[in-house]
């Protein structure tokens, strides 16, 4: 049987993904490392020639505030997962799980809404990485 803490380990490298990946959309999203994700986004949304330059610097701003708020959210779940989830407070595991359902019922709603299945898609994984420790460590918290 694996152990708590080996969930424990897997949720933090979760949080340790999220963190990155949002400070790497806020701080790069204009340069190569991203030409996967802006053909996807610019295929979706503007099919085509792309955006116009008052669009690419919306975007640019608006992918500045998502990965500040990604990293934020995924720091702050590193403290609780490091902290009252590992002493096994049952608060910190419902916030941790209300939090991750309700971002993946709205952003992939809103997704597949606006034609970005591709991030469906993506949230499905993130939720599958992130829920499993929760249910994997459900009896912990009884």
């Amino acid at each position: 049987m694996v152990s708590f803490e080996f969930w424990q380990k897997w949720l933090l490298a979760v949080c340790g993904i999220i963190i990155v990946f949002g400070l790497v959309i806020a701080l790069l999203s204009w340069s190569p490392l991203f030409i996967v994700f802006n053909t996807l986004v610019n295929g979706t949304f503007w099919p085509g020639a792309g955006p116009d330059e008052s669009t690419q610097r919306f975007t640019l701003w608006a992918y500045g505030m998502l990965g500040a708020t990604m990293a934020g959210w995924g720091l702050t779940l590193a403290f609780i997962v490091n902290g009252p989830f590992g002493n096994r407070e049952k608060w910190s595991r419902d916030a941790i799980a209300t939090g991750v359902i309700l971002w993946f019922v709205v952003d992939t709603f809103m997704s597949a809404y606006a034609g970005a299945y591709f991030n469906a898609g993506v949230n499905v994984l993130v939720l599958a990485l992130a829920g499993l420790p929760l249910v994997m460590t459900l009896k912990e918290f009884k």
